[in-house]
């Protein structure tokens, strides 16, 4: 079961144009595309005469028209055109959702869409700041996303997942502090310092023009719905710590959607914006691509995870230290979505 009355970032901004995009959310099938004032329209992905994707079809203007018979629709799921006839019924409509644009995402509400308020969007304001800038891509992994979200809130892994690239064995030798509210948590680390391995290297060097040792850290913030915001930076070695200094620290934010696709699939949008040099695109595609190279190590993990819990369902698994933020994180989640069927649950009268 997936929480519904919430606001999903379902596609970054840059993905969604005047064509169909096709993706699954928490187990609903939507299309999205743009609209000729560039708004942005989420319907389901079934044309309500035979069934067919609406994905597979064109945009025309303000519509979307079914690519199997012709059929059109408009933003809010009503059909405007039915080919052959003039006159049709005010049932052929499909369902539309509420649906933002802010801080280069698309949000879509799939539950009761009387719940749904523009004010309650995730803050990810680093991601459209001008004072900050970057890029990321779109991934599709074979597993839970509450996997995805035990990964990231967990970053020991890296001295081992990562070893060969971001690793480095300080991270599993720093404890690490971690704090939470009743709906958020942070797991944070200071570590250092150390002379930092590729790719952080080569940033150090591009922010800092600094060749020696640094102090990393690094605070993972989850909230809801899956989301989970990674501070990350450093600092040269000869300075206090923490630092906004631009001439003694870099920091960026690594923002990741963990959104389910199905119980055991799952989408990851992520997005690295920084505030070090801001206009330099060489360094923006090296972090893209060095940041994918991490990435396909961690989805190569996580499906391998995953197809070992789908053999074995009902297999205890063992907890040790470093697990608090990703149960947290868990509870956070399990807590609403047993509220929301609370909320569902059918009141019957009393005899």
């Amino acid at each position: 079961m997936f929480l519904q009355n919430t606001w999903y970032p379902i596609a970054q901004s840059k993905e969604v144009r005047a064509v169909p995009l096709a993706r699954q959310i928490a187990g609903q099938r939507l299309v999205m595309y743009r609209i000729s004032d560039g708004s942005p329209v989420v319907l389901e992905d079934r044309c309500a005469h035979r069934a067919a994707p609406l994905s597979l079809g064109q945009v025309r203007g303000d519509t979307i028209q079914c690519g199997y018979h012709g059929i059109q629709y408009d933003r809010s799921g009503a059909a405007t055109d039915v080919p052959c006839q003039a006159k049709f019924s005010p049932a052929t409509r499909v369902r539309s959702y509420a649906a933002v644009e802010r801080h280069n995402f698309i949000w879509a509400w799939i539950g009761e869409a009387e719940k749904a308020t523009p004010e309650t969007v995730p803050n990810l304001w680093w991601n459209d700041h001008p004072q900050w800038r970057g890029d990321g891509d779109t991934l599709f992994l074979k597993c839970d996303y509450r996997l995805l979200v035990d990964n990231l809130l967990d970053l020991t892994h890296e001295t081992y997942v990562h070893d060969k690239s971001a690793g480095h064995p300080i991270i599993v030798k720093t404890p690490c502090e971690t704090t939470w509210t009743e709906d958020t948590v942070s797991v944070s680390r200071v570590m250092g310092p150390f002379e930092v391995p590729p790719p952080w290297k080569g940033w150090v060097e591009k922010g800092l023009n600094w060749y020696g040792e640094v102090y990393r850290y690094h605070t993972c913030n989850f909230m809801m719905p899956g989301i989970v915001a990674i501070e990350t930076g450093a600092v040269r070695a000869d300075c206090p710590v923490p630092n906004d200094n631009p001439k003694e620290s870099i920091r960026s934010m690594l923002i990741n959607a963990c959104i389910p696709a199905d119980e055991t699939s799952c989408w990851q949008m992520w997005v690295w914006p920084r505030n070090y040099a801001i206009d330099d695109h060489r360094l923006t595609a090296d972090v893209v691509s060095s940041i994918n190279k991490v990435f396909a190590e961690d989805v190569t993990m996580l499906e391998a995870q995953q197809r070992n819990i789908s053999a074995r369902p009902d297999a205890r698994m063992i907890g040790i230290a470093t697990d608090q933020g990703p149960l947290r994180a868990r509870e956070i989640l399990a807590r609403a979505i047993r509220a929301q069927a609370v909320e569902s649950a059918p009141v019957h009268a009393a005899v």
